[in-house]
């Protein structure tokens, strides 16, 4: 009899924490943006870094350069000029002269995070005091600027970061990508804004230059995997608010792989292990559909008879888990992106969970981590270190960098 009331008991305890997680959720996203002011709005340079070419890129591109706002400069960097990206680049520069784009190839890799790397070699390039940090998969509207200029104006606000709307995908990584990134990633960002702990995803991040001067520049996060949420914490630390911006981000990366979901996720699983180690112990609690699996798992293999009295008491278990996980993930997917995950998301809800919460055990575990090819051992708060006999396997890093500029 404990056997199955055991399997009830914690199944039900996770299936309690993830309802939970998704009611702060939508207490968050009931914060919609207010209309979009046409006063006080600062010059703001657009800090992009680019490594290769990926589907939607020009899209993605093009949604920043017609952008609502009076005075903005479009600041993109690329480490290498044997990137196919440099081509594309140059020709949206070609086919945008009403915007001011400045494109930084090559420059010195002083530190050991790559896309901070190239953020430092932009920054000489950029001229205003409003800093965004905008990666390649950002799909915004046109108001983003305007919404998230005016919460970075406001009295004691230091940086202002985004929730991520996944959008546009196409293969089953980009779906897998899209399932995750529009429940579990949107309730942990939602649930720790609520709770008074920003989670910065450093894909969109607003602040003054002034501000990251104070911090030590980028310099002080150069040889970190978890540079944006360490930006946080020390923005935090300082005595600013980090804010979470009203107005939800569209990201579009629709031809992402499966291969390219797991390592990107098991990437995310390693940062998280060692940023927030007590955390990211009870991440695995909130995931219920795992714990079913696990439970059932081990009590056949500890006693192969304690559940065979209990069929349907267990598939009714199963069930409810099932379908209660899968609707309160629709209904936080619908309040973010207003259609929902669609009849194959929903069917990939359990199939994702069981997958994160394998990389979650892999993440426990693991000490190196892959970024687009490099390889490096990773540490207390998410330091890095050089893995004997690792190199760049993409593109090469070139020692001086060259610019063009219209």
């Amino acid at each position: 009899m404990w056997v199955p009331l055991s399997v009830a008991l914690v199944t039900l305890g996770s299936l309690t924490l993830s309802l939970t997680w998704q009611m702060l959720t939508h207490v968050r996203l009931l914060r919609r943006p207010s209309p979009p002011s046409a006063g006080n709005l600062p010059p703001i340079s657009i800090l992009k870094p680019i490594k290769g070419v990926s589907a939607g890129l020009w899209d993605n591109l093009r949604a920043i350069a017609l952008q609502s706002y009076p005075n903005f400069e479009l600041v993109i960097g690329i480490q290498s000029p044997r990137d196919p990206a440099v081509q594309l680049v140059r020709t949206f520069m070609a086919e945008h002269p009403e915007v001011r784009i400045l494109l930084h190839v090559g420059g010195p890799a002083r530190g050991l995070n790559p896309k901070v790397n190239n953020l430092k070699n932009m920054l000489a390039l950029a001229q205003h005091q409003y800093l965004l940090i905008s990666d390649a998969d950002v799909r915004p509207g046109p108001n983003y600027l305007r919404t998230i200029a005016r919460e970075a104006t406001a009295p004691g606000v230091g940086l202002v970061h985004s929730l991520l709307v996944s959008t546009g995908e196409r293969r089953l990584g980009a779906l897998l990508e899209s399932v995750q990134m529009n429940t579990w990633v949107a309730a942990a960002v939602c649930g720790a804004d609520q709770a008074g702990h920003s989670c910065v995803i450093g894909k969109s991040i607003l602040l003054r230059r002034s501000v990251l001067e104070l911090l030590g520049g980028f310099k002080r996060v150069q040889d970190v995997l978890a540079e944006d949420y360490l930006l946080g914490k020390l923005v935090r630390d300082a005595g600013y608010e980090v804010r979470l911006s009203t107005y939800p981000l569209p990201t579009a990366c629709p031809d992402r792989r499966l291969a390219e979901f797991l390592n990107r996720h098991l990437r995310w699983a390693q940062m998280r292990r060692w940023i927030a180690p007590g955390t990211y112990f009870l991440e695995l609690f909130a995931n219920p559909i795992c714990w079913l699996v696990l439970c059932v798992g081990l009590s056949l293999l500890m006693a192969p008879g304690a559940l065979t009295n209990w069929p349907g008491e267990l598939g009714a278990l199963a069930l409810l888990t099932v379908i209660t996980k899968c609707v309160g993930d629709e209904l936080v997917a619908r309040q973010l992106r207003r259609e929902g995950l669609g009849l194959a998301g929903l069917l990939l809800i359990p199939l994702k969970d069981l997958l994160v919460g394998a990389l979650w055990v892999i993440g426990a575990a693991r000490r190196t981590v892959a970024w687009r090819g490099t390889y490096m051992w990773i540490g207390p708060e998410s330091s890095l270190h050089p893995l004997p006999g690792a190199q760049e396997a993409d593109f090469l890093v070139e020692p001086h960098g060259w610019v063009d500029e219209r």
